[in-house]
């Protein structure tokens, strides 16, 4: 466990826990991203303790201490269940999801049934500890609202007298819908379609339990909207004005200088995606870049080079090495490889949650060639700035006509750079997501 325990409360500071999937730094996702920017918001203003169930540990737990300036504590316990995206876990693996059947109030299963009562994305964060820590915490301290990620609902005790703030980013349902739209296989399909029943069984008993559910987009709000009458739907989305470094509060940086990767390709017609590589979503967008789009790209543009810049899973991706292609993975700053971009490349195949690669592009002023998917959350005004082609022949052919066409690309540019008018701040965010906390807890001012 890490544990940091700082400062003190005092009364006119609202005392937030907060039960996550990710630890604030480093901001190398997108919702690590979002994590990082509203708690350098809202720290200042209140006493946030940070509980994290991390598939990440050894270095989320090494991290935790570089939070002491922003946080009353911090817990980080290992998520206890790792499962396959292929491999969707049965409810007949113990009494751990069994008693969070029980809980949930979710059927059981049939004998014969092959849709999972607990979806993979549930299962795959719980950790006992970390219940058990916030057990502890709610007996110990005097705490004014929970803030809860939708995976980590079953942490919360049974029975509990503090609000619950629900955050749904992106909504997984809808995730596990479109996986099954997209997939390429039947079996595959299969797949994600149980786990889709399975996620609207559990979003339904959950939600019951929070005084509000946040959003990240508008067209995730329109969803929650759909799937649950009577919810207070709060939208919150992220913003846009961030700086792209990984640094920690100290002011130490993570990650590779990214000057070895800008040497590189100097010189080269350059193609670019950052991301989370070790997000299933942006690994797979990652994929038909390299497997399907720059292929094509390469045969009409000869030196052309793709950069998938991110953190990479255990193992790496090994699928995605081949001429032209570089993996530097996690970068201290993508900064200098957004300014050396000719392109910025984003053929999503499923949307996910507002998408912060498109959002810093936009920042940097490049141009962006984007399937329909990876424009979830952008006013008209930044959908404009953007080349969007949904089929793969034509996204290609736009990234080399750009490549090549200089006057193009510096059109593409200027109208990135206008794109962001409009676009809200993370202060403007992090002002919504405040008046949210001060009226769940009571305190409305």
């Amino acid at each position: 466990m890490a544990n940091v325990a700082v400062g003190g409360h005092t009364a006119d500071r609202l005392h937030v826990v907060v039960l996550s999937t990710v630890l604030p730094v480093p901001q190398d996702g997108g919702q690590r991203r979002r994590a990082h920017e509203l708690l350098v918001r809202l720290s200042h203003d209140h006493d946030i303790s940070w509980l994290c169930s991390s598939r990440r540990f050894r270095e989320d737990a090494a991290l935790a201490p570089a939070l002491s300036e922003l946080t009353r504590q911090v817990i980080v316990r290992p998520a206890a269940e790792q499962f396959r995206a292929t491999a969707p876990p049965s409810d007949r693996r113990g009494g751990g999801l069994r008693a969070l059947r029980r809980q949930l109030a979710l059927p059981a299963p049939a004998p014969s049934a092959d849709v999972p009562v607990v979806p993979q994305h549930v299962a795959s964060a719980l950790s006992r500890e970390l219940a058990a820590d916030l057990r502890g915490l709610l007996a110990a301290e005097r705490v004014d609202l929970i803030q809860v990620d939708a995976a980590l609902v079953p942490h919360l005790p049974a029975q509990l007298t503090v609000p619950v703030i629900v955050v749904e980013h992106p909504v997984h349902s809808d995730l596990w819908d479109q996986r099954t739209d997209a997939a390429i296989h039947a079996e595959e399909a299969r797949q994600c379609s149980r786990q889709a029943i399975a996620t609207r069984r559990y979003e339904q008993a959950t939600w019951r339990r929070a005084c509000a559910v946040v959003a990240v987009t508008e067209e995730d709000k329109a969803v929650l909207h759909q799937r649950a009458s009577g919810l207070d739907i709060r939208l919150v989305p992220n913003g846009y004005d961030h700086d792209p470094d990984l640094a920690l509060p100290s002011g130490q940086t993570i990650g590779t200088d990214p000057c070895g990767v800008t040497d590189t390709v100097n010189g080269h017609p350059t193609v670019v995606y950052a991301a989370d590589l070790t997000n299933p979503v942006s690994a797979d967008t990652a994929l038909v870049l390299a497997r399907d789009v720059f292929p094509r790209v390469r045969n009409l543009i000869r030196g052309a080079m793709l950069v998938l810049a991110g953190p990479l899973p255990e193992g790496g991706l090994p699928f995605l090495k081949q001429e032209g292609v570089l993996l530097p993975g996690r970068l201290s700053s993508v900064a200098p490889l957004l300014r050396r971009a000719d392109v910025i490349a984003i053929p999503a195949r499923v949307a996910e949650g507002n998408p912060v690669p498109v959002l810093e592009a936009l920042h940097a002023g490049r141009a962006v060639v984007a399937s329909p998917q990876a424009l979830r959350g952008l006013g008209e005004n930044a959908k404009r700035a953007i080349v969007v082609c949904d089929e793969l022949q034509i996204f290609a052919a736009a990234v080399a006509r750009l490549l090549k066409d200089k006057g193009a690309r510096h059109t593409q540019q200027q109208q990135a750079g206008r794109a962001t008018q409009g676009l809200p701040t993370w202060s403007e965010s992090a002002t919504l997501l405040e008046k949210l906390w001060q009226e769940a807890a009571g305190r409305t001012a």
